[in-house]
């Protein structure tokens, strides 16, 4: 178990340090566009330390003072002795260790339309998206981890030489993941469609931790490496875009050239355009060790 958190907190170590490499950027977010990404401080400090002592654990936690009025009255949770409730890990984001769940503030941000995307950070794939998170996308795969969630790899397509696709399946920890609001919560496929048969709802989903990925900075970034999906918007992805932190369990093409658009939004289930939602993701019951 000391072993786990000190690889955890290794995690948080890296993600949260890779905001210092860089101050303001600018990078292609889709043909023709770009935009400026600020990253001006870090979002949090999580600092863990492990313990066996007669089966004891103890986990210490420092959260960045920045917290959302949603989770301000929220209790801590310790591990050691078993109590239950809510640790903000980040702005927008909260664990609940006893659960394996994590809470995500979001706001509805497409009602209609195709899908690549069920969930993106602001001003990406709204276009594409059901929802906006209001949190970093690093900071919900930290909070993921603290939850008991192991990351994996995002899945891949390449061409091959005979004319056919090369396809690497998404590796890690199984989610569930569902949409709260006022008084109603339901699994967040519901609000998703088939566009070949759009008076059935989409069959269950399985959703993978797949984490996605780090790579170098450019020259103008300075030195260190960065959190891919910060810059994408990739949250939870219903096609392969490869970056997403969570993912379908197949691998969809991102091209409509190789791949027919697949999913639609079910306007009909899906509250107004700026409503504001929890994101609930759980680790599935079959995931847990």
């Amino acid at each position: 178990m000391a072993s786990h958190l000190q690889e955890l907190y290794q995690s948080y170590v890296r993600l949260d340090s890779m905001c210092d490499s860089y101050t303001v950027i600018a990078y292609p977010l889709a043909p023709g566009r770009a935009r400026r990404e600020a990253c001006l401080r870090r979002a949090f400090y999580l600092f863990s330390r492990a313990t066996v002592a007669g089966g004891m654990l103890s986990l210490v936690c420092a959260c960045s003072p920045a917290h959302s009025p949603e989770f301000a009255n929220s209790r801590s949770v310790s591990p050691a002795t078993g109590q239950s409730g809510v640790l903000q890990t980040a702005p927008h984001v909260a664990v609940d260790v006893g659960k394996h769940e994590v809470r995500v503030d979001a706001v509805v941000c497409m009602t209609d339309g195709p899908l690549e995307q069920a969930v993106c950070m602001p001003m990406t794939r709204e276009h594409e998206s059901l929802l906006v998170a209001l949190a970093r996308p690093s900071d919900i795969h930290a909070a993921l981890l603290l939850a008991g969630a192991t990351s994996g790899h995002p899945a891949s397509w390449t061409a091959n030489d005979s004319g056919g696709f090369d396809f690497v399946p998404p590796e890690g920890d199984a989610l569930e993941i569902s949409v709260q609001w006022e008084d109603q919560s339901v699994p967040l496929h519901t609000w998703i469609r088939p566009v070949q048969a759009p008076n059935a709802s989409a069959p269950p989903m399985t959703f993978l931790f797949c984490g996605s990925m780090f790579r170098p900075n450019s020259v103008s970034m300075g030195p260190g490496e960065h959190y891919v999906a910060n810059f994408t918007g990739s949250v939870i992805g219903l096609v392969t875009f490869g970056d997403e932190v969570i993912g379908l369990v197949q691998v969809v093409p991102d091209q409509v050239e190789v791949a027919p658009t697949t999913w639609e939004a079910w306007t009909e289930r899906i509250p107004a355009l700026g409503t504001k939602v929890t994101l609930v993701v759980r680790l599935a019951p079959c995931s847990r060790g």
